[in-house]
């Protein structure tokens, strides 16, 4: 994780490859799971992150529910099929709002949140 960026050109070939690579993984008949384990595993090499995870919100709109989560480290507390009511969580204020969420490493007080646009 603590490679350097590429370079922009670097990054708009990286990118051009990774996106290729995807939508030949799609075009198949991999299972979605194989798809995203392919996509954690590119996209790394362009965006440092160290999990990433799909979750679905069910139809009542009251919790949401973990299809997938990969991880470069141990995952603590999410397995198959996890799911957590929506109000009362920190995803409440990204359905309100429509904000995205990034979490940045964890400090002594835990992760840091930034809110992007």
């Amino acid at each position: 994780m603590n490679q350097p960026l590429p370079s922009n050109i670097e990054t708009q070939l990286l990118l051009g490859k990774v996106f290729r690579g995807i939508t030949q993984k799609l075009n198949s008949d991999l299972p979605y799971t194989n798809i995203l384990d392919f996509v954690f595993e590119s996209m790394s090499m362009i965006i440092p992150f160290d999990r990433m995870g799909i979750a679905l919100v069910e139809p009542d709109e009251q919790r949401v529910c973990l299809k997938w989560v990969k991880s470069s480290m141990p995952i603590q507390n999410l397995t198959g099929n996890y799911s957590a009511k929506i109000s009362g969580s920190s995803l409440e204020n990204i359905f309100k709002t429509g904000h995205r969420r990034v979490l940045q490493p964890r400090t002594p007080q835990g992760p840091q949140r930034i809110h992007v646009r």
